[in-house]
């Protein structure tokens, strides 16, 4: 039971901490998403980073029911896609997902078809997606998503030029989304001002934008806020309400410094002294410009910076402050390189000209202006023509300026029939709302009348219902007093009956008591019976455990005894093979002063062949040294071993000059393999001193070098920077003896022989070390 209990509380134990790893991988791989979130239009392999991490989080929080990040990471991925253009990945993920985000990716995908950015404009397209995500949405039952499947809908139309069904799906948003605090419900209000500015009702256009402000204020959102501010301004700025105009010019200037907007700034401070200048106010003016170059006096974008530049120029220009007039204009001709406001660069240079009186000048910038129609209003227009005829007029050339007044006349009527029309159009329709409105008050005071009807006739029932309710409960008082008569000679019986149930009852309980007292006897003789058979049971549990106790003292003496006679044999065996190491290294030592003793007789070629057979024997011999010198009998310490050896053939050799470089891992080896890497070692140093250095040692460098792969291979490396071998040398001795040596070396190691010639020689030997014990396991069997 126990088991259960434990096995059951790690499986809980080991569910939780998987969830928590998992939790914490989801919320590495979110934030690398949003961290290396794409630019929208960005195609370069950086940018699928983003979705690589969103499709991971996606997989880990859909197998951990993490349904919060499951959904975050899925927008992640949408957004990473739609700015990537990758529109097939979208309509993949639009058949595999099942949830919420089905309809956010059909969003997405008529997004990608309208905005033709990656691929031609698709209108149906675009109308097509948009749909399914409203159906989708609605399905869901979510009112957000099917909101922007709305807006999209609606902006579809916007650009495809269908303002009606456009403002009939943005008109559905308001409906719909009145209560809803997204920032998205506010989309709508925008547009439907730009769409109702078109047509020219200014009016409903203000009214539309105040409804969106209210909405705004409602949600806590503050995206399009400033927008509308300032399309409203604007509105009112079309109506020749100059003041009404400063006013929202003014909020918008407030909002867009909380926000951090430098255009938005400068175009409503740009506004606001346009018009108190028309206004006569100038100083007020020059106050207004003060002031917003105090809270922002260097914009960093370029569109904010000419819209500062152009605001301090038409001030300067009634101050008569001429060389900040032309400094402000030739800063923003420079930054505007080709930008929209080109116009009203040159419109202000045609001001500046005409104030001092340039007249030919002022006339060819404010041709130039007007070669551009497409940048201006109708408001515009008008009002430039208005200028022109001022600088025709003053020119002496009344042609052209009969021409523009007759231009700028015809615009201005134009508007206000065209404003007139609108406005009475509007006072009509409001005329039909309060109709509307009159009736259903009416409706509603007829309804109050029926239900005051419907009152009284329920009043007069009620009179109806009390006088029979009084009649019944007059019999049914008769009724009671007989009822009365006929329970006293029933209180009667049921006092006898109670008596004779008492007697029945105190007999059952006698009875009763009796049955108790026998059965809680025959309980306890039982719990007695029970204890004697427990006693005894653990009785001989206790004695049996003495006995099992006794046997197990008896075979763990046993036991030490035994580990005792192998702990003996084994250091037996250890003195053995220490002593059989050092008789080795005894007799290499003895052929190594043999063949000393033997070199004092031989010339130079077989002296040298004699000092590389002691080396080589030395490299044996140190091995054992190693050996029998340490505890450990079974390997050797290579680092040690190896830097040993250098020291050696250094100090036999007898050379100056040459610097050994030793990079060596602590690591140790079999004794087989201990040996032949010092065979090559020797092999590979002799050889280096003895051919790379002919023109002498002066900055002579040799390398050894030991290193472990992330495989478990070895790499030993020996390396000069000497002259090399040359082919010429290679062709006419490709199989020395040392060579040789090396090669047969490696392949009792098992490893693999690399040798590179390009600048000195370097030799590489990759191999597998051996379990340093796996030798003993022969000796100690």
């Amino acid at each position: 039971m126990r088991c259960i209990l434990l096995l059951f509380f790690l499986t809980i134990t080991a569910d939780l901490f998987c969830q928590e790893t998992a939790a914490a991988r989801v919320r590495s791989l979110l934030a690398k998403a949003t961290a290396q979130r794409p630019e929208f239009g960005d195609t370069s392999p950086q940018a699928g980073l983003a979705i690589r991490h969103a499709e991971q989080a996606m997989a880990i929080a859909g197998k951990n029911k993490m349904a919060r990040e499951f959904h975050e990471a899925g927008m992640l991925k949408i957004e990473a896609l739609y700015a990537t253009g990758k529109v097939q990945a979208m309509e993949q993920m639009l058949l595999s997902t099942k949830d919420s985000l089905k309809a956010e990716v059909a969003r997405n995908i008529s997004r990608h078809y309208n905005d033709g950015y990656f691929c031609p404009r698709d209108a149906s397209k675009s109308v097509e997606y948009a749909r399914l995500s409203i159906e989708l949405s609605q399905g869901a039952k979510d009112l957000t998503r099917r909101v922007n499947g709305l807006n999209q809908l609606a902006y579809v139309y916007l650009r495809s030029g269908d303002a009606d069904k456009a403002e009939e799906k943005f008109t559905e948003v308001v409906r719909i989304a009145s209560r809803l605090r997204s920032e998205h419900a506010s989309f709508p209000y925008l547009h439907l001002m730009l769409i109702n500015e078109w047509r020219g009702y200014l009016n409903k256009a203000v009214q539309i934008g105040l409804d969106g402000i209210r909405h705004l204020d409602f949600t806590g959102y503050t995206l399009y806020k400033t927008s509308i501010y300032l399309h409203i301004a604007r509105m009112y700025w079309m109506l020749s309400d100059l003041e009404k105009s400063i006013e929202f010019f003014r909020i918008a200037q407030q909002e867009c410094f909380r926000q951090k907007q430098e255009v938005g700034f400068w175009f409503s401070t740009r506004g606001m002294i346009d018009h108190l200048l028309t206004l006569q106010r100038p100083e007020e003016a020059r106050r207004l410009y003060d002031e917003a170059y105090q809270l922002i006096p260097s914009p960093k974008e370029n569109e904010a910076y000419i819209l500062q530049r152009l605001a301090s120029a038409r001030l300067n220009i009634v101050f008569r402050q001429y060389a900040i007039v032309d400094s402000c204009l030739a800063q923003a001709l420079r930054v505007n390189a080709g930008s929209d406001y080109g116009v009203a660069i040159d419109r202000a240079y045609a001001e500046r000209y005409f104030s001092t009186k340039q007249f030919d000048k002022a006339k060819t910038a404010i041709e130039k202006s007007l070669s551009q129609p497409e940048a201006w209003s109708v408001y515009n227009i008008a009002e430039v023509h208005q200028f022109a005829y001022r600088v025709d007029s003053a020119r002496g050339d009344l042609a052209s300026a009969l021409s523009h007044l007759h231009v700028s006349k015809k615009l201005t009527d134009s508007l206000n029939v065209s404003a007139k029309a609108r406005q009475a159009e509007e006072l009509t329709i409001q005329y039909q709302t309060e109709k509307i409105k009159r009736d259903i008050q009416f409706k509603e005071q007829t309804i109050q009348l029926m239900e005051k009807q419907q009152a009284l006739q329920a009043a007069a029932f009620g009179e109806t219902r009390l006088k029979f309710v009084i009649d019944s409960t007059e019999k049914q008082n008769r009724l009671l007093s007989m009822s009365a008569t006929a329970a006293e000679r029933d209180k009667e019986l049921a006092v006898n009956q109670r008596n004779i149930d008492q007697l029945q009852s105190d007999n059952a309980s006698r009875q009763s008591r009796l049955e108790n007292a026998t059965f809680t006897r025959n309980i306890i003789l039982l719990v007695v019976l029970l204890l004697a058979i427990m006693l005894l049971m653990l009785y001989r549990q206790f004695k049996a455990k003495q006995a099992a106790n006794k046997l197990i003292d008896k075979k763990n003496t046993r036991l030490e005894e035994l580990v005792k006679q192998k702990q003996s044999l084994v250091e037996e065996k250890d003195w053995l093979l220490k002593e059989i190491h050092h008789r080795v290294k005894n007799n290499l030592q003895t052929v190594i002063s043999l063949l000393e003793s033997q070199s004092h007789y031989l010339d130079s070629e077989a002296l040298s062949a004699n000092q590389v057979s002691r080396n080589r024997v030395y490299a044996m011999s140190l091995v054992h040294q190693k050996l029998y010198q340490t505890e450990n009998v079974a390997s050797v310490q290579m680092d040690v071993y190896l830097r040993e050896l250098v020291d050696h053939l250094r100090d036999c050799m007898d050379i100056k000059g040459i610097q050994f470089v030793l990079k060596l891992i602590q690591i140790q080896l079999d004794v087989s393999q201990a040996i032949s890497l010092g065979l090559i070692l020797n092999e590979a140093i002799t050889n280096s001193i003895k051919h790379a250095f002919p023109n002498g040692t002066n900055g002579a460098i040799i390398e050894v070098e030991m290193d472990r792969k992330e495989e478990g291979e070895l790499v030993f490396l020996i390396r000069d920077n000497g002259i090399g071998i040359s082919a010429d040398l290679q062709k006419s001795r490709p199989t020395s003896l040392g060579l040789k040596l090396i090669k047969g070396l490696t392949e009792d190691l098992e490893g693999r022989f690399e040798m590179n010639t390009k600048s000195g020689t370097a030799m590489t030997i990759t191999f597998v070390p051996k379990d340093p014990f796996s030798s003993l396991n022969g000796v100690l069997a």
